[in-house]
């Protein structure tokens, strides 16, 4: 059985070499140049083992060349196949580092692409912010011009009343509508189109209502805080100072004692604190007129458009006190 499964071995094997020969020569004549020391090294390997089998049928005589033939052939075939698969190591690392250097490139000229279309972008969100900008604040010196149009017209109207009750509800509607025309005026001198600045804005509501009331026996004394207002709380809020202090101004015209004052607007952490209070004589909130009145109506009506607000209203002989709170 021994002697049997040698010639099949051998047959095997001499199939198997023929059909790597075959191929490698496919191999190199489709390009890989590299398969012809392959071809060499079978070709060498190949001429070894026929030198051995000359040897051992007699053709050959046996001496150190052809014993030893088949071991030289094998030693040759495996150098040169180490440095085939060597070549190929080297060839593969130099491939993927061509890649990888390609890949950088790639990225590279992505990065500058996506750079150079960042800042084309954002060159044009610019225009386009600085338009809007131009666009809002014409609108807001319009609305103002407006503003101050319908105030001209009333003031116009309220010089030619001789009648003092409508004369002075001309003033109060003044004081009302310059308050809200403060805020486009703010918007239109701010940087920031979106928010006011408490410290601007109420101050200016303070002084026109002193000028309307143009009172000398009276003192206001205001502490506002620097609080960025949104558009719709300013508004809210002007129009809420204007009439706390319209009304104690109006409730105490005819104060033998001076007549003191006190605003203040203060931030603690995200709460909002509006205090208006005076040492007037004071008024009954119970009173028929009171309550009808438009002021308190005003006042009721754009605290509840401030969002998280309350307010507490306390009237005394020794004076009033109102306050409101809210969170931005």
């Amino acid at each position: 059985m021994a002697n049997s499964s040698v010639p099949i071995i051998t047959i095997v094997a001499s199939i198997t070499y023929i059909i790597l020969f075959y191929m490698s020569i496919r191999v190199w004549i489709m390009g890989h140049t590299k398969a012809k020391y392959y071809l060499i090294a079978m070709t060498i390997y190949i001429s070894t083992i026929v030198v051995m089998s000359l040897m051992i049928n007699g053709i050959l005589e046996n001496n150190y060349i052809t014993r030893f033939a088949f071991l030289y052939g094998s030693f040759m075939e495996i150098i040169l196949f180490t440095l085939l698969l060597a070549n190929r190591f080297y060839e593969v690392k130099n491939e993927k580092i061509r890649i990888q250097n390609r890949l950088i490139e790639i990225k590279e000229k992505n990065e500058k692409f996506l750079e150079y279309e960042i800042e084309n972008r954002t060159k044009e969100i610019k225009n386009l912010l600085r338009d809007k900008e131009l666009l809002l604040k014409e609108v807001y010196h319009r609305v103002k011009n407006n503003f101050q149009m319908v105030i001209g017209m009333i003031s116009i109207q309220a010089n030619k009343e001789n009648n003092k009750v409508y004369k002075k509800s001309f003033q109060e509607l003044i004081c009302r509508i310059k308050s809200m025309s403060a805020v486009h005026q703010s918007l239109y001198n701010s940087k920031a189109l979106s928010c006011i600045k408490s410290k601007e804005y109420i101050p200016k509501i303070i002084q026109d209502v002193k000028h309307v009331f143009n009172r000398d026996n009276m003192e206001i004394i205001e502490m506002v805080d620097s609080i960025d207002l949104k558009m719709e709380y300013a508004i809210s809020l002007g129009v809420i100072v204007n009439e706390v202090l319209t009304n104690a101004i109006k409730h105490n015209f005819n104060l033998e004692k001076k007549l003191i004052i006190y605003i203040k607007l203060k931030k603690v952490n995200e709460q909002i604190n509006l205090l208006i209070k005076d040492n007037g004589k004071g008024f009954d909130t119970e009173h028929k007129l009171i309550q009808t009145g438009l002021g308190l109506k005003l006042l009721e009506q754009f605290i509840k458009k401030i969002p998280n607000s309350h307010f507490e209203f306390h009237s005394t002989s020794e004076g009033t006190e109102f306050s409101l709170f809210f969170t931005t």
